[in-house]
Order: structure tokens, then C-alpha cells, then sequence
């Protein structure tokens, strides 16, 4: 029998059915990029109230770690604060795992939280002197006992903090090894010559202590 003879159009149409076939049966199997279906990609996880405060936490204390190294833990180091020269260090008395928190959540997407951590905290400084080794010679302190309070507020997911003060209950010196309290009072204006007077007045203008 003799075979139909194939146009040059049929013949191309037959040469390509099976070529089809085989990119079906590809896409079918997932292979390549065009057919294929994407993997779900899964929505970040919120966390939960419990887990900001334990990361809150943790940059509490390195906070802390960081304040009683720069303070010189318990080692007493002269502080130039212009014009003054002065002694200062601070502890606290409970350790650093002895902070609270108080966390509160806002109405604001970009600070949801916010949080005040609040410490017992001792500090101690000298009498404000002129010159460095005035400040150096002296190792009479003042010992004030009070509560640190730092402030954080959660930003675009991170805890930052945003300010810190310090607020004294009691003022003491030390008196034949024994911390007796004292009414912390500023020099008087009458009792300093006119040159110290526009000197205190400086100091006073200029310095804001502690902070």
C-alpha cells in the first residue's frame, strides 16, 4: 500500500506534537520554571507579650553590666565635669537582678510597648573641686541612696532606651566609719568671698549632677 505523501505544513505540525507532549509531561512533573508551583512562604511569628519582656530583660542587664563598668565598679576615679573636678562611682546594693519591670503597651504602631525598669542604686561623689589634684586628695564621699529609673520604648520591633534618672531618698557621709544621714544643702552665698561666689554660681548654671 502506498503511504499519503505529507506537505511540507503537515509534516512541520506532525514534527511537533511530540516535542508538546514532552514539555506537558515536564511541567506536569514540576520540572522547570515556568509550570511550577511556588513553596508557601510562611508569615513571620509574632511574639508574644512574655517574650518582648524576656528580651527587654536582657538589655536591662547588659545595661546595668555596662553602668557599673563605666563607673569603675566601687573604684572611685576623678570626673571632670567643666569647670569641676570630682570623685564618683555607684553600686547596687541588691545586685543587678534586682530591677523591675513595668511594661505598657500604647495605642502607636511605630512604639507599641514601653517600659520603665526601676533599681535601687547607691551613689557616691566628693565635693566639687577646682583643679584635678584637689579632686585627687580628696576621699570624703557622699553617699546618696535612691532609686534608677530607666526608660524604653519598643521600636520597629527593637527596645531601645530612650532616657534615665535618678532620684535620691537619702543623703549620708561618713562619720568614724559609720553612714550617718545629713541634710545636703548648697553652700551659702554669704559665706563665699566674691570670687568664689560667680564661681559657684558657674558650677551651678553649668552642671547638672549625676546626669
Amino acid at each position: 500500500m502506498t503511504l499519503p505523501t505529507l506537505r511540507p505544513a503537515h509534516a512541520a505540525i506532525a514534527l511537533l506534537i511530540p516535542f508538546f507532549a514532552s514539555c506537558a509531561t515536564i511541567q506536569d512533573l514540576g520540572i522547570g520554571g515556568g509550570g511550577g508551583t511556588d513553596a508557601p512562604v510562611e508569615a513571620p511569628v509574632a511574639l508574644s507579650l512574655e517574650e518582648r519582656q524576656e528580651d527587654l530583660a536582657g538589655l536591662v542587664e547588659r545595661d546595668l553590666e555596662s553602668a557599673l563598668r563605666s563607673s569603675g565598679n566601687g573604684r572611685s576615679d576623678v570626673v571632670r565635669k567643666r569647670p569641676c573636678y570630682y570623685k564618683e562611682y555607684s553600686e547596687y546594693p541588691g545586685g543587678i537582678a534586682s530591677y523591675t519591670i513595668d511594661l505598657r503597651e500604647k495605642e502607636s504602631r511605630t512604639a507599641p510597648l514601653s517600659a520603665e525598669v526601676t533599681i535601687q542604686q547607691q551613689r557616691f561623689a566628693t565635693a566639687m573641686h577646682r583643679s584635678m589634684e584637689e579632686a585627687q586628695a580628696d576621699s570624703d564621699f557622699l553617699r546618696n541612696t535612691g532609686t534608677e529609673t530607666l526608660s524604653y520604648e519598643m521600636r520597629n520591633g527593637t527596645w531601645r532606651r530612650i532616657g534615665s534618672m535618678f532620684v535620691s531618698d537619702t543623703t549620708e557621709e561618713l562619720v568614724d566609719g559609720e553612714w550617718k544621714k545629713v541634710e545636703a544643702a548648697p553652700p551659702s552665698a554669704n559665706t563665699l568671698s566674691e570670687d568664689d561666689e560667680g564661681w559657684f554660681r558657674r558650677t551651678v548654671d553649668r552642671l547638672r549632677f549625676w546626669e
